[in-house]
């Protein structure tokens, strides 16, 4: 019996508690929360305190991991872009190599191809390239048949349909005087690259050099038909020429010797006024390079009428002037051109500076001792003799400067009507030795 009411007793005091809870419940909640809240404080604080534990060290470390992360993709997006712009700059640095290697000008493509392979040291278009600028050297500078001929089979091999292998197979056929294969070269470069301006410039040169040649042939056919035939040859040769020369003058408008063969051509069809105009420009391009001075005074002496001759002396005088001037004649265009004359057939060529030098002051005093009455002609020899010993000519270069002075005086003679003795002038006793 008291087990029962024993019994009875727990479950009555079971049923008090629970309903007890269940009255309290959101007292207990709330007890609790804050018990928890209390502990976590405590927990962080002893952490903190005594084993340096932060409950924000996981998001420290996750901000941490997405700061590395930024920098490192701001990094590689700086180095694609970088990248980007390299790739770039060697590409603009191998257009502007090759557009001078289009142009023969070794000298300044061998600089960008130095440049392309210093940010790019297997760069193998600059390779290529500098192997182009290396033949190229060879034949301007260091010229060997059997050599030559050894680079030209090797590159003819080894970069097949290449447009500046074309340019230098035919520029080698050139020295060479096979002018078919020449121009057929020519215009297989010009075929794989329509931009190769010396290709255009030289076929243009052989299309002239061919015109000049028909015309020869005209002045000396005594057959009327055969005559008219040369003549109507010659004609369309020097216009294949210009068209030539023009299209080169295109690709490279500021080159001085493509616009000088212009205006030759234009002198060679009697076109003097395009002649003129064309030397003109090459003035108004550049009035240092002496050698335009030089053509326009000998295209005047060889114009008939008085007054040319004074524009003859007018700019032998500028000429003389620029000449005196040490900047201008250390300049490359000056010192590195070559200055070519044809007298009969023979080409003059003067290529040191000094030697133009004298011929350019020397064809002044003798157009100014033909043109003058305040001299004899000893006067203008001695002027001559005391230049040449200044300037230390050799003999024989002098004695073709004389063979220039000659033709000239000729010239002027012929086409002004003048009988003065000149034979003084041009007496070789000028270039004996030193």
């Amino acid at each position: 019996m008291e087990i029962k009411n024993n019994k009875n007793r727990f479950i009555h005091g079971l049923k008090s508690c629970i309903i007890w809870i269940n009255s309290n419940i959101s007292f207990l909640g709330f007890l609790l929360t804050f018990l928890g809240f209390l502990l976590t404080v405590a927990g962080i604080f002893i952490g903190s305190v005594f084993y340096e534990i932060s409950i924000f060290h996981p998001l420290k470390e996750i901000k941490a991991t997405q700061v590395e992360n930024d920098k490192k993709r701001e990094d590689i997006e700086r180095d694609r872009e970088n990248l980007k712009k390299r790739k770039q700059m060697l590409k603009r640095y191998l257009k502007l190599g090759n557009i001078f290697l289009n142009n023969w000008q070794y000298t300044e493509a061998k600089e960008l191809f130095d440049s392309v392979l210093k940010l790019d040291k297997l760069n193998s278009d600059a390779q290529i390239g500098l192997f182009k600028v290396k033949v190229q050297k060879k034949v301007i500078e260091d010229y060997d048949p059997e050599i030559m001929d050894i680079y030209i089979k090797f590159i003819d091999k080894e970069f097949q349909n290449d447009p500046h292998t074309y340019l230098m197979k035919g520029y080698f056929c050139n020295q060479v005087r096979d002018t078919n294969c020449a121009k057929e070269m020519f215009e297989k470069s010009i075929k794989n690259d329509k931009t190769l301006a010396y290709s255009w410039f030289e076929l243009g040169t052989l299309y002239f050099n061919e015109g000049k040649g028909k015309e020869k042939l005209f002045l000396k056919e005594k057959d009327e038909t055969k005559a008219d035939e040369y003549y109507e040859s010659a004609w369309l040769l020097y216009e294949k020429a210009i068209e030539h020369y023009k299209k080169a003058i295109e690709l490279s408008d500021k080159n001085l010797d493509y616009r000088n063969q212009l205006a030759d051509v234009y002198f060679q069809k009697q076109e003097n006024t395009k002649a003129f105009k064309a030397y003109y420009e090459i003035i108004d391009i550049d009035s240092e390079y002496l050698y335009t001075y030089i053509n326009i005074a000998r295209k005047y002496i060889r114009c008939d009428g008085k007054n040319y001759l004074n524009y003859t002396k007018s700019y032998l005088k500028h000429y003389i002037e620029l000449s005196k001037k040490k900047k201008i004649i250390e300049m490359k265009k000056n010192v590195k051109s070559n200055w070519i004359f044809t007298i009969n057939d023979n080409d003059i060529f003067l290529t040191e500076i000094k030697d133009k030098q004298l011929y350019g002051n020397y064809l002044f005093y003798a157009t100014e001792y033909l043109t003058e009455n305040n001299h004899d002609a000893k006067f203008y020899k001695s002027k001559a003799k005391s230049l040449r010993k200044k300037l230390e000519v050799k003999e024989l270069k002098c004695l073709n400067i004389l063979e220039l002075i000659k033709d000239d005086i000729k010239q002027i003679k012929k086409n002004y009507s003048l009988k003065k003795e000149s034979s003084f002038l041009y007496d070789s006793d000028i270039c004996h030795d030193l």
